[in-house]
């Protein structure tokens, strides 16, 4: 049996003599993507499931991080320098727990990032909110977290955290 196609008008398909209307949903030259065809209720489910999935990977590292944080056996730090290299410091205590180190504030001199929150923790003041803040916070230590602190500066944090039996560290990078 041999089958001829041809097309008759726009929108119809002739077929050894049957005629038949193409199918309103696409011309005859374009294609077809069943994918895209399906029912409403399909797409909405898995959107839904796309919201679920990420709702919980969120939820389990929250969880994580408050669980971290809560941690009675950690020491409640204070990081002075709110830079790259205390981003990278507060990332680090969050991710190794064996530090026992929980980031509670930042410290910075630079006014633009007093009242924002960086890698999750608040940039409370400035050198001169400094014994305050670790009174609000109860901090057990201060780090230094760049050379940059120097001079004067880490006299005068060394001096406030002396008067109030609290040790000072320094960020100290090294690759060989």
């Amino acid at each position: 049996m041999l089958l001829v196609c041809s097309m008759k008008e726009k929108g119809t398909l002739e077929t050894n003599g049957n005629e038949k209307k193409a199918s309103p949903s696409r011309s005859p030259g374009q294609p077809h993507f069943p994918a895209l065809s399906q029912p409403l209720s399909v797409s909405v489910y898995i959107i839904l499931l796309a919201i679920a999935i990420i709702a919980t990977r969120v939820s389990f590292r929250a969880m994580n991080l408050a669980a971290a944080t809560r941690n009675k056996r950690s020491r409640r730090v204070l990081v002075y320098g709110a830079g790259n290299f205390g981003r990278m410091l507060v990332r680090e205590m969050r991710s190794n727990t064996a530090w026992n180190m929980n980031p509670v504030a930042f410290i910075d001199d630079d006014a633009a990032k007093v009242h924002r929150w960086i890698v999750g923790v608040p940039v409370r003041g400035s050198i001169d909110s400094l014994e305050a803040i670790m009174r609000q916070y109860g901090v057990d230590e201060v780090i230094l977290s760049s050379r940059a602190i120097n001079g004067s500066i880490e006299t005068r944090i060394r001096e406030i955290c002396a008067n109030m039996n609290r040790p000072v560290k320094r960020l100290h990078m090294e690759i060989e």
